[in-house]
């Protein structure tokens, strides 16, 4: 079998996450679940692995008559978020390598457990020689108390096992997470399937629905897209979406609204304050806690 190092893998993996936070800052990935916004890092200061996919990009951006060209700044900003994903893969990987390898440690210890029963038995059998109790008792409390005792070595190796693989579930698990689009401080974790409608380019947290002003916070925003006689777009807010499932509204008399979403399909329809045009949004998923 081939030798893994570890612990070099991790070193290496650590030394990608630091060099792309002092390269980038904070950036997330959220795939096509948001806007783009153009990049203020120059073409030369990327990585060698994320210049590569900028240089993808540029190269594969074929414009026509209904698409410009993209500017070098926003395949930048692809390229940073498409680097980012891949270091987010790797420390997910790296967590389920592991936690494959203790895995493959507890056929191991089960069958050693298993095989000294015989010794303890045995052990058992030559301290008890000569004693009036009853066989039965003995047998008895030879499975119930005494087997248990001498096996509880077998137990905590189990245990162990079992704490370090829930540590890096969770580990592998926060690699899905990104920052709210307002406060940059609690996690949201995005959870919509990449052929599902969306209804907002951000993730926002509850405690920013619930703390701050509304209309302050201009992510999370579903807008009325409904074009009127003279070409113009309503671009009226129907609804804040945060993480939870939860749509959250203000009302024309002040009054919140929350519709809370179970999981399946749904479909949401608002009527337009302003142009009065009808909108609607089939629901699958969602931003999830």
């Amino acid at each position: 079998l081939q030798k893994v190092d570890l612990s070099k893998i991790t070193k290496d993996l650590k030394g990608k996450l630091d060099d792309f936070h002092i390269r980038y800052g904070d950036v997330r990935y959220v795939g096509n679940l948001r806007t783009i916004q153009p990049s203020t890092v120059p073409l030369e200061a990327l990585d060698p692995d994320t210049k590569r996919y900028a240089d993808f990009y540029s190269k594969n951006d074929t414009p026509d008559e209904e698409y410009s060209p993209q500017d070098i700044s926003i395949h930048i900003s692809s390229a940073i978020e498409s680097r980012l994903n891949d270091l987010q893969q790797a420390v997910s990987s790296l967590a389920h390598s592991i936690t494959r390898i203790l895995e493959n440690d507890v056929p191991r210890i089960e069958m050693e457990k298993a095989s000294s029963v015989g010794g303890i038995q045995e052990k058992y059998n030559k301290k008890n020689e000569g004693s009036k109790v009853d066989e039965g008792i003995l047998a008895s409390l030879f499975w119930r108390e005494y087997l248990p005792k001498e096996q509880e070595k077998f137990q905590k190796e189990l245990n162990v096992i079992e704490r370090l693989k829930s540590e890096l579930y969770e580990i592998a698990k926060e690699t899905r997470l990104v920052f709210c689009a307002k406060c940059r401080e609690k996690y949201v974790v995005v959870h919509q399937m990449h052929y599902d409608e969306k209804i907002s380019n951000e993730a926002i947290c509850d405690d920013c629905i619930s703390t701050k002003e509304l209309e302050t916070i201009k992510s999370g925003e579903w807008k009325c897209q409904h074009v009127n006689h003279k070409n113009e777009t309503c671009d009226q807010m129907l609804y804040k979406f945060a993480h939870n499932n939860i749509l959250s509204s203000i009302l024309k008399n002040t009054a919140n609204a929350k519709v809370t979403l179970n999981y399946g399909q749904m479909e949401i329809e608002i009527s337009c304050p302003k142009c009065r045009e009808k909108s609607r949004q089939i629901v699958e998923w969602g931003w999830l806690p």
